[in-house]
């Protein structure tokens, strides 16, 4: 490819065929097939758009997922002015509005290239999708945009990002479990000592307190699992309804195949947790409750039944996302670091860059105990 690609807009996936976005996300992770990414408009931003890079035959070369955030600030995790300066009502002219390239729901950025594109085919598909990004945000009036999650090891989109101008920082983490094959014993034997007594403490206590499991896809996730959800939500400090639940719980079935875990002791509902399937060798945790009081229903569910499962059927990673890092890693998990890349459209770049150090700064310093290279 010699030429830069045509690059045209959707305002929706709806617009764009699934079989030919399906030819381009081949060999990329779940998080960015068109039923997820589709399952999440409207979730999150006040408007999404898909910014699309086509070859003259008509061949869909690359895509850019990008979302809105306009107005009051109430989906903190991808606004520029959240992830850079914390929960802040107090609109900055600086950060504020932004455009973000991210698959939401997910630690992976909504960009993504044909991966039978040579090297220098690809970049030129993603500087002509990164150009008509920036010059999207300039005619929407943002302040500033930014490409969120992006993985150290990216190495080719990092360099591509830092020679635009974008500020890295580093923003969060992904707790990755290395399944080992064979059975739980073999998972075990992988932990420290100390870790892995306490391992089998909790996974006997749950086995011997006759509590059933029940294992199954989207059917299993039923409104009756709402107040659970909602309860476990607002344990944690996250404003939760049932309605909003709900609303979760729809956009999750349509999104991929699930593996859903379901535990009840007698006729009250212990807990569950539900993961999607990538292909034969990936799970991706997405729902997870468990009743306050109980024999570790929540470990069980969220890490030892699906390990068992996992290691059983030959799944050989389970991503967990971000954060409570002491119990993933605690627990066998490796951190994925992730990167945020900040560039100024409207607003003062100085500030926006001062703001990025200051970020990457603070997570070095929290996540420096379980991902100690971070701390050089």
């Amino acid at each position: 490819m010699t030429d830069p690609p045509r690059v045209t807009v959707a305002g929706s996936l709806s617009e764009v065929e699934p079989a030919r976005w399906a030819s381009l996300a081949t060999g990329w992770p779940v998080e960015l097939s068109h039923a997820w990414l589709r399952a999440e408009e409207g979730r999150t931003a006040a408007a999404q758009w898909y910014l699309l890079a086509w070859r003259p035959d008509g061949r869909l070369l690359g895509a850019l997922a990008a979302y809105l955030f306009d107005g009051p600030i109430t989906h903190t995790a991808y606004p520029v002015q959240s992830v850079l300066r914390g929960t802040s009502q107090d609109l900055d002219p600086a950060l504020h509005p932004s455009l973000v390239c991210v698959a939401p729901g997910s630690y992976r950025p909504g960009l993504l290239s044909d991966r039978t594109l040579d090297a220098e085919s690809t970049t030129r598909v993603r500087e002509a999708l990164l150009t008509a990004f920036e010059e999207h945000a300039r005619g929407l009036g943002c302040a500033a945009i930014s490409v969120m999650h992006v993985s150290g090891g990216d190495t080719g989109l990092a360099g591509l990002l830092a020679g635009r101008g974008y500020a890295k920082a580093l923003v969060s983490a992904d707790a990755v479990l290395r399944v080992p094959a064979g059975s739980f014993p073999d998972y075990l034997a992988t932990l420290p000592p100390d870790r892995r007594r306490k391992v089998r403490r909790e996974r006997r206590t749950f086995l011997d307190s006759g509590v059933t499991v029940h294992a199954g896809g989207a059917e299993l996730l039923t409104e009756s699992l709402a107040p659970l959800l909602v309860d476990h939500y607002r344990r944690y400090g996250h404003p939760a309804d049932e309605r909003g639940v709900l609303d979760r719980f729809h956009r999750v079935r349509r999104q991929g195949e699930l593996r859903v875990f379901l535990a009840r002791a007698g006729d009250e509902i212990a807990g569950f947790s539900a993961f999607f399937t990538d292909g034969a060798d990936r799970l991706v945790g997405r729902l997870y409750a468990a009743r306050s009081a109980g024999a570790f229903e929540y470990f069980n569910l969220v890490y030892y039944e699906p390990i068992t499962a996992a290691a059983r059927d030959g799944i050989r990673a389970i991503h967990y996302g971000s954060e409570s890092f002491d119990a993933k890693v605690f627990r066998g998990c490796t951190l994925r670091p992730l990167y945020g890349h900040f560039g100024s459209v409207a607003g003062d770049a100085g500030t926006l860059s001062r703001m990025a150090y200051e970020r990457c700064v603070a997570e070095r310093t929290r996540l420096r105990d379980f991902v100690p290279h971070l701390a050089e």
